[in-house]
This record gives C-alpha cells, structure tokens and sequence, in this order.
C-alpha cells in the first residue's frame, strides 16, 4: 500500500513535471529569437525565376558591426562568377570584389548591421523534428515562422530553437518579380580568421 501510495504520488508529479516542460518549451519557441552575434556557415541560394544558383560562405559578426561573403553564381546559361564582399558598417565602406578579374569597388555604407533572426512581424507557424532517431541525437528542433508583409510579400525561416541558428529563408517580392530561397549548413560560432574583413591588395 505505501508503494502503491507513493508510486501514484510519483506519477501525479511527474505529469505536473512533464505539463510545465511542455509549456515551457511551447513558450520558448514562440518568442522571436535572434541568431548568435558572432558565426560562420554556408548558403546555398536558388532563384527559380532568373534560373541562378549560388554557394557563398558567410562570415557574421555582429559584436564589430561587420560581414563578408564570398560567393559563386551559376547563371541560366551556366556561366559562373565568382564574387565576395565585405561590409564594414563602423567604417562605413563597402567593398564589392570580383575574385576572378582581380577588381574591387569601394563604396559607402549606410545603416548598420541587423541583427539576423526571425524578422519582426512574423507568425509562429509552429515546430518541426529534421533528422531521424532521437535517442542517438541525429536530429535537431526547429521553429517555423511565416509572415505576409503585404498582399505581394511573403517571408518564411526555419531555425533552431536550441540558439536561434538559421537553417532556411524563403522572401518573396510578387510585384518586382523576385523569389529567394536560401538554405544554410555547416553553421559554426566565433568568427575564425579575423583577416577576412581586410580587403585584398588590388582594392
């Protein structure tokens, strides 16, 4: 009888337990979050209606206010450019760098750096398991968030809910005919190799 007291104890407990961790977690995934101030990863963006294809490496560094990318495009008639940019928003310089001809444009910056994450005004859509077999941690939660600015606007990201970190955004502008899809991966914090926010020699 005692045990039998006990056990149903226990189990009352553990459901009041197992409710408060739900709703934490339900609470916590419906705030806006914001990715770390400080990360490196890649992109692959897809624009179906120009038919252009791109990998870039992201270099984010919100702490100094500063971003690089460098990128390759494989256009609709399989040309490729290779491009990169760094962004220095405390200096205010821009530099837009063609990798292959070896040319550098320096022009000013205007603003500062946003902080990158779930865009204000966004709806909570609601949660999602990518990967398979959880008990040997080959998966990851996410949180799915979607807006419609204007009747021709259209926003769509998915991040994890463990540190906000981007795993996909979907914009897209009707009226100017423009559609983005980008996708992220081997996403990683701290920023590496501080030289790449120096612009090359030719600039």
């Amino acid at each position: 009888r005692w045990f039998s007291s006990n056990l149903r104890e226990y189990r009352a407990e553990m459901k009041v337990l197992v409710l408060f961790a739900a709703v934490v977690i339900a609470t916590q995934a419906q705030r806006l979050c914001q990715t770390p101030d400080q990360w490196e990863g890649f992109a692959v963006t897809l624009d179906p209606l120009q038919g252009e294809f791109g990998v870039a490496a992201i270099h984010y560094d919100l702490t100094n206010q500063r971003e690089a990318f460098e990128e390759e495009i494989v256009f609709a008639n399989r040309t490729r450019l290779r491009i990169g940019q760094i962004l220095l928003y405390n200096s205010r310089i821009g530099y837009e760098i063609n990798i292959d001809a070896k040319t550098c444009t320096k022009f000013t910056l205007r603003g500062y750096l946003r902080p990158l994450g779930v865009l204000n005004g966004s709806h909570y859509e609601g949660a999602a398991t990518v990967g398979i077999e959880p008990v040997l941690g080959g998966y990851v939660d996410t949180q799915i968030w979607r807006d419609d600015f204007r009747q021709d606007r259209h926003y769509a990201g998915i991040f994890t809910v463990s540190q906000c970190i981007p795993i996909l955004e979907y914009f897209a502008n009707t009226e100017a005919n423009l559609w983005y899809h980008t996708s992220l991966y081997d996403v990683t914090l701290g920023i590496k190799d501080e030289k790449i926010f120096t612009p090359p020699s030719f600039c």
